[in-house]
């Protein structure tokens, strides 16, 4: 048997980067000057409104700091995995909030959110795979 073959994908996916991004600055808009979005307001109380706005923020400029981080892969790849999930609770939170006010008419909003979420989801996965893969590797030591 031969040598086992890696496989390394690039950290900076440009989807990701991008949605990262927005999310930092979009959580930074609702915690500073922009109302919360009227589907949110409608069903949750203020504070989680803000909570909301914060899980945007953290998540994005956590995510985008992982992308950016040139230091230990590992301390990278947690830093990004909790990122994701919690983006995925603020994302969850719209997606579902923008369909019980708004029904269908939200379809193509609401979809996105989710869609994203469960994206974020699987990326979590892939990360702890990954993780548990480079901890085999390093001969187990955490």
């Amino acid at each position: 048997m031969g040598r086992p073959v890696i496989v390394v994908s690039s950290r900076n996916r440009p989807h990701e980067l991008v949605l990262l991004g927005l999310s930092a600055a979009l959580g930074l808009a609702y915690l500073v000057t922009v109302p919360p979005p009227q589907s949110l307001a409608a069903l949750v109380p203020a504070w989680l409104a803000t909570m909301w706005s914060l899980g945007l923020f953290v998540s994005g400029v956590l995510g985008l700091f992982a992308a950016l981080w040139r230091g230990a892969i590992r301390f990278a790849l947690e830093v990004e995995r909790v990122a994701m999930l919690v983006s995925t609770g603020a994302l969850l939170l719209i997606g579902g909030a923008s369909f019980v006010v708004s029904g269908w008419r939200a379809l193509f909003g609401a979809s996105l959110a989710i869609a994203w979420a469960a994206a974020n989801i699987v990326r979590s996965g892939q990360i702890r795979r990954d993780l548990a893969k480079i901890i085999t590797m390093e001969g187990g030591h955490r």
